[in-house]
């Protein structure tokens, strides 16, 4: 159900050819086990298989923060993230800070106030904490301790001929460096008080853009290519000029340099690559396919050259597959970008991707590798699915995966071919799927909202499977919600009429019986525990229906009357403790003494309408929810909330769409398709944010 590519699955088989011959001397291992080198590697092949399309980069999921979320003005120009973890965004109506939650906003008030309300240019920070900040009136200070900010330059500074000011960044000595559009270069000594003029005798400089790198030079442009500034030597040296002319590349729009010192450069017709060590340029590979006169920004991060564009959105450079990809807007598409007119682009420290644009506010993206594979209908990919409004699901054994929806029938997901089959309409009684059963005679069963159905998994032809009694006459009746396969070998069939059990002749299934004892009443799902009982909840009444098998026939022994709707179960044989989803939450039923306990809201839980439930290997619950999903540690008590920001396919999910697989991936679907993923290998936010007190409430 995961797509790979080609190079991908030769990767996987090399692989696969190495192990044989490291694992030949555990030959007879494997035969007391009773498992082939056959068996063996294609359960690693399907393992390996499924790691690689795991992998495999989502599209960018943008959310947007503008003027109606409290920003000053929709157009940013610049964006800093200070130590304690706010946000700054400069704008034309003032600097904004953001704490994740909300923005707050510093004006200027008069004429002589210390901030201009244009704040275009570069903020650094000192070591103490506080702000600079240049701008169009000149030089300033936000002082944190005193949330206020202050005018460093007088006016009247004879060595400043341009108000407009950016910062640059600190030296070793904590001198601030700074430049103007009169191709000035400053030191200011922020003990003392005093700037430091450094005049550029060239008039070929235009000084577009300059940074302050770690190896303390200052980086500038100039009309033939890009000059730099050595602090320490105090000298200035041209840089690739030679390149420039000889590559006819007659303008720099922008200009960053990576971690590993390779500096990035964009021109009207080229992304180049310098190292800064070598002086030699590295091949892109894209040099002639890159051409827009108005690049706006570049931003370099990990593996990834973002770069932005006035006219054409944004683009991400992968410096390993050498692949540039572009991430324009697309309209009526509320994750896309919101604007093509970008400005700036900054990666904050939690790994999240803002991009600025002019007059549609910033667009933000998580470049953290996705926490839950998110599968919806995208024929592009090949994920040509009838819908993305899932019910169920079940894995044959081709390792195929068969997906019911509401009324659009059954997807299977071919992961080998990356194919999706559509049964519906003539190739199956009813289009809405409900449930999936396998039997103990390997018959594949349907549950629908008329009746059920037998399909043979090869052929896709379908039989309808007949009940001893009528149960199609009252609206609803005919719907089948839930299968259960007994440890007395039965199997059973909750539906809108009771509980049915499957008969059998010489092992085929001829006929579902209604269970003498059961009423007529709409039940949810049913499970069996331990101690033999078999639980079924009537929808309607809030009631649990216990059965147990006494003398070979199903008879009603107990009820319990709880007021709950329940979707799922799962038992801790070990505690014996019953967990329930349900519609008030997650329900702890102690199946000794049937005392139960919640965990909802008000423990921690996002949401208290629980749909599925599973449990992984470590005896974790994974519940999906209204608002995402939960993960809860009974041992510790621990809750993990996750939500489409974490790359779930929507924060509402669906009763009845929940699933483990043979190889242990977890399968949940809600209203705009389903994730998969390996339970164990959520990760977390390793960064710690830290915590500031904003304001009181009282």
């Amino acid at each position: 159900m995961l797509y790979v590519s080609r190079y991908t699955k030769y990767v996987i088989r090399y692989t696969l050819y190495v192990i044989r011959f490291t694992l030949y001397d555990i030959r007879p291992i494997l035969l007391s086990l009773k498992l082939s080198f056959r068996t063996l590697f294609r359960r690693l092949y399907l393992l390996l298989l499924f790691i690689g399309g795991i992998s495999k980069a989502q599209p960018l999921q943008f959310t947007h923060l503008g003027v109606d979320d409290g920003l000053s003005q929709s157009s940013v120009y610049s964006i800093f993230q200070d130590t304690k973890g706010f946000l700054w965004f400069g704008t034309g109506d003032g600097l904004n800070r953001y704490d994740g939650y909300q923005v707050k906003i510093y004006r200027s008030q008069n004429i002589n106030s210390a901030l201009s309300n244009f704040i275009g240019e570069k903020i650094v920070e000192d070591s103490h904490g506080n702000l600079w900040i240049g701008s169009r009136s000149g030089l300033n200070k936000y002082v944190y301790a005193q949330d206020k900010f202050l005018h460093i330059y007088p006016d009247n500074d004879s060595n400043i001929f341009n108000r407009w000011i950016d910062v640059l960044g600190f030296d070793k000595d904590q001198n601030l460096w700074c430049w103007d559009r009169n191709n000035g270069i400053y030191c200011y000594n922020t003990e003392s008080n005093k700037l430091k003029t450094i005049k550029i005798e060239d008039g070929n400089t235009i000084f577009r853009q300059a940074f302050f790198d770690n190896k303390e030079f200052i980086w500038y442009n100039t009309s033939t290519g890009i000059g730099r500034y050595n602090i320490r030597q105090q000298v200035f040296d041209d840089f690739l000029n030679d390149y420039f002319k000889e590559n006819k590349i007659n303008k720099v729009n922008h200009f960053d340099m990576d971690k590993e010192g390779m500096l990035w450069i964009t021109s009207p017709n080229a992304l180049t690559c310098f190292d800064t060590r070598t002086l030699k340029p590295l091949n892109t590979g894209i040099q002639a396919g890159l051409k827009d006169p108005l690049w706006s920004s570049i931003c370099c991060n990990s593996d990834m050259v973002w770069i932005g564009s006035y006219s054409n959105g944004l683009y991400c450079y992968s410096k390993k597959n050498k692949i540039l990809k572009k991430y324009p807007q697309k309209k009526f598409e509320s994750a896309a970008m919101a604007s093509n007119a970008v400005i700036t682009i900054f990666v904050d420290r939690s790994e999240n991707l803002w991009v600025a644009t002019d007059g549609f506010g910033l667009n933000k993206a998580s470049l953290k590798p996705v926490k839950f594979q998110n599968y919806q209908r995208k024929p592009e990919e090949g994920w040509d699915f009838s819908s993305n409004f899932i019910k169920c699901f079940y894995e044959d054994e081709r390792e195929r995966l068969w997906i019911g929806t509401n009324e659009e029938g059954i997807n299977i997901f071919d992961r080998k071919k990356n194919s999706v089959t559509v049964l519906k309409n003539k190739n199956l009684a009813d289009n809405t799927i409900r449930c999936f059963v396998k039997d103990n005679y390997n018959s594949l069963l349907i549950g629908t909202n008329d009746g059920i159905n037998y399909i043979d998994e090869l052929t896709y032809n379908w039989r309808k499977i007949p009940t001893d009694r009528a149960i199609y006459y009252d609206s609803g009746s005919n719907i089948i919600n839930g299968f259960y396969k007994t440890r007395e070998g039965t199997l059973l069939a909750a539906s809108g009429k009771g509980l049915f059990e499957a008969e059998y002749k010489n092992g085929k299934i001829v006929l579902f019986r209604k269970v003498k004892s059961s009423k007529s009443v709409f039940l949810g799902g049913v499970y069996q525990t331990s101690d033999g009982r078999i639980w079924v909840c009537s929808v309607d009444g809030g009631v649990f229906l216990i059965y147990k098998y006494k003398n070979g026939e199903l008879r009603q022994v107990d009820s319990l009357q709880h007021g709950l709707n329940v979707h799922s179960y799962y038992e801790d044989e070990k505690n014996h403790i019953l967990w329930m989803g349900s519609e008030k939450g997650l329900v702890r039923f102690d199946l000794s003494n049937n005392t139960n306990t919640f965990i909802n809201e008000s423990q921690g839980i996002a949401n208290s309408h629980v749909y599925g439930l599973l449990c992984d290997d470590d005896g974790n619950l994974w519940a999906s929810t209204n608002k995402g999903i939960c993960c809860y540690n009974p041992s510790t008590k621990k809750i993990r909330n996750y939500d489409a920001s974490d790359g779930l396919q929507s924060n509402e999910f669906n009763s009845g769409a929940f699933y483990k697989s043979p190889s242990g991936v977890f399968f949940f679907g809600g209203i705009n398709g389903f994730n998969a993923f390996y339970p164990s290998r959520i990760i977390d936010n390793p960064y710690k944010s830290s915590v500031a007190i904003t304001r009181f409430m009282l």
